[in-house]
C-alpha cells in the first residue's frame, strides 16, 4: 500500500503562505442557515469579519468601522446600517467605547447558531452565560422539546450478529420551511437575559 501526504490538512488545502495570517473558523452550520434565518450576503460577510477578529471567547471583538470598510469594501454607511439591523433581530450586541467605535458581543451569534444547528438547549447553556448562575434550561412553549439523550441500539449485520454500535442520528430537519420564526429566535435570545 502507498503512502499518501495527508491532504485534509489546512496546509495541504490552501499552502503556508495563505495561512500566515491566520484562520477564520466559522461553523458549516451558520453557512447552512443564515439566509434562511434573515441574513442577506452583506451581513453574513459582515459577521464573518467580526468573528474574524474574535480571538478570545472571554474578549469581545472591537475592529474600527474603518478597518471594516477596508476590509469589506462597503461604505461606513452600509456597515452601520447592517450591524444596527444585527442588533435590533438579536444577532450580537454592540457596546459604545471611545470615539464613536464598539465592542461587539457575538455571544448571542454562538447561542442561534447552536439553535439553528439544531441544540435547542442553546439559549439556556451556562457557558452561554460565563457570568451569570442560572438555574436549568427550560422548555418554550411552541419549541421542539429539550433534546433526550441518545439511547444505544444493538444492530443486527447479515449473518444474524449483534454489536453494541449505535445507530447513525439523523439530522434534524430545519423548523418550518423558512426556519424558526423571528417571534422563536426573539423568546430565546431574551429568556433568561
Amino acid at each position: 500500500m502507498i503512502d499518501k501526504p495527508n491532504d485534509t490538512t489546512w496546509q495541504a488545502k490552501w499552502g503556508d503562505k495563505a495561512l500566515s495570517k491566520g484562520v477564520t473558523v466559522i461553523p458549516t452550520a451558520f453557512l447552512l442557515h443564515a439566509s434562511r434565518a434573515g441574513l442577506n450576503s452583506a451581513k453574513q460577510i459582515l459577521i464573518i469579519h467580526l468573528v474574524s477578529y474574535w480571538y478570545k471567547r472571554s474578549r469581545d471583538p472591537f475592529p474600527s468601522l474603518k478597518e471594516l470598510t477596508k476590509r469589506t469594501g462597503m461604505t461606513a454607511k452600509t456597515i452601520s446600517k447592517h450591524l444596527k439591523g444585527l442588533e435590533d433581530k438579536l444577532w450580537l450586541t454592540r457596546k459604545r467605547r471611545y470615539n464613536n467605535s464598539y465592542r461587539y458581543d457575538l455571544d448571542r451569534l454562538a447561542r442561534r447558531i447552536a439553535w439553528l444547528a439544531g441544540d435547542q438547549t442553546a439559549m439556556g447553556r451556562p457557558e452561554f452565560h460565563p457570568t451569570e448562575q442560572q438555574a436549568p434550561p427550560k422548555a418554550v412553549a411552541g419549541s421542539s422539546p429539550l433534546p433526550t439523550p441518545v439511547v444505544e441500539q444493538v444492530r443486527e449485520d447479515q449473518d444474524g450478529q449483534t454489536s453494541g454500535v449505535p445507530e447513525p442520528e439523523e439530522e434534524e430537519e430545519f423548523q418550518g420551511p423558512h426556519g424558526p420564526s423571528f417571534d422563536d429566535m426573539k423568546k430565546f435570545m431574551t429568556e433568561d437575559e
